[in-house]
């Protein structure tokens, strides 16, 4: 699952990297702040995308009051979309959820987990102002195209379609 504003970002860094580096002898400082502003905007997008997952299930359930009862609730518990929030809430579902997510992510796809542990991590020490931000330029896109995958899988858990991806 692509996110379109930090592609574009991701996209204009790289054009303008090297214009930037004809002009200043800080690249790897601007890069720093760069990784460090997307990274925000998509954990921040990701919280937003998975608080619309959970939702869109209910939906699907075609219960208006049982959507708006999720609806609600999602958006009062979920913050910081970490693993274990994440497990909570698939667990709240039906326990097979979790244990599905769980499978495919933590058990057969581990360098995925490590991934999102990875931006989950660094995003704490930038909100926070706690810990050493870890994370460069590579490490951040790598995170990112694995991350994609996290989020495939629990829309596969959620048992969402493309549709209802796209009608998010």
């Amino acid at each position: 699952m692509k996110v379109s504003s930090v592609d574009n970002a991701i996209a204009s860094w790289t054009t303008h990297k090297s214009q930037v580096a004809s002009h200043s002898s800080n690249v790897s400082e601007i890069e720093t702040f760069t990784v460090r502003c997307l990274l925000l905007m998509l954990i921040s997008e990701y919280e937003n995308v998975i608080e619309k997952m959970f939702c869109k299930r209910a939906q699907k359930a075609n219960d208006p009051d049982l959507h708006s009862f999720v609806k609600t609730t999602i958006s009062r518990s979920f913050r910081s979309p970490d693993l274990g929030k994440i497990n909570e809430h698939l667990k709240r579902l039906g326990v097979a959820h979790r244990d599905r997510f769980q499978a495919e992510i933590e058990v057969n796809q581990p360098e995925v987990k490590a991934a999102w542990d990875s931006l989950m991590l660094n995003r704490h020490n930038v909100v926070h102002g706690v810990g050493t931000f870890t994370i460069g330029w590579q490490d951040f896109i790598d995170a990112y195209n694995k991350s994609q995958v996290m989020m495939t899988e629990l829309a596969n858990t959620l048992g969402l379609t493309q549709t209802d991806l796209a009608s998010l």
